[in-house]
């Protein structure tokens, strides 16, 4: 009796890594943390069928490509022949194997996918900032003007790292005088105009400006590692076959 409820309960965890292959093939796996979650979620439910041999070792790797969806199959194909050029995907070509290779390759291709956004989000970040820095040269701006300081705010705004490249706006407040008293007598002047303190001749932007593009190309620049972390399988799972059979749920 219980070997017949164990073969039940066997045949049940068979269709379930089967469905759960099945539906894993329709999701495109973006990244590495994509393909190491199904490579965990495959192995906890083979684990068992490969223990009680209700599936060969063979199946297991061909149902793990299987998993893949066909575009990374499409993609991770020419890449895994180089690695490997006498070893098959799902046929020679273990499944823990496929997964030291995808990991790698698909930790790669997330970061080249980020960096290609930063740099059409840097490229248009440029084409906005430029026309501003241009409007500073044009009018001969200084960094006393109170339209160099609001064109200022839209550029780092924009940039932030231009705020270590560019002058800092130096806004001059200038104090306000008292209107002087009037004469209560009936000869009523008109009282003279204030005399406005002397100003310091402001000094203009500095030749920084003298190529936008090469100015917030240069804020921008900043070094990027590419190389992608090794893949955690050595580190999360245990690739010694367990010498006791694993805990099977209760069949009722």
């Amino acid at each position: 009796m219980a070997h017949s409820s164990t073969h039940v309960q066997n045949m049940l965890d068979k269709q379930e890594l089967d469905n759960f292959v099945y539906w894993s093939s329709k999701c495109l796996m973006e990244d590495e943390i994509d393909v190491a979650r199904y490579f965990e979620r495959f192995q906890t439910l083979s684990d068992p069928l490969l223990f009680y041999q209700c599936m060969s070792k063979r199946e297991c790797d061909m149902l793990f490509w299987k998993g893949f969806h066909v575009n990374n199959r499409t993609a991770l194909l020419p890449y895994l022949l180089d690695k490997c050029p006498n070893q098959q995907p799902g046929a020679t070509l273990s499944f823990r194997e496929l997964f030291d290779l995808a990991y790698p390759f698909l930790a790669c291709k997330r970061l080249t996918t980020e960096a290609e956004a930063k740099a059409k989000a840097e490229t248009e970040a440029v084409w906005q900032v430029v026309p501003l820095m241009r409007n500073v040269q044009n009018e001969n701006l200084s960094i006393h003007d109170e339209a160099y300081s609001a064109l200022y705010r839209q550029c780092i705004h924009i940039i932030p790292e231009l705020a270590e490249v560019l002058p800092k706006p130096e806004l001059s407040h200038e104090p306000v005088q008292n209107a002087p008293v009037q004469s209560t007598s009936h000869n009523c002047q008109a009282p003279s105009a204030p005399s406005s303190p002397a100003r310091t001749p402001s000094s203009p932007i500095p030749e920084l400006l003298t190529s936008p593009t090469d100015l917030v190309t240069s804020a921008l620049d900043a070094p990027v590692d590419p190389s992608p972390a090794p893949p955690p399988a050595s580190d999360f799972i245990d690739h010694t076959p367990s010498t006791t059979p694993p805990s099977l749920p209760t069949w009722s």
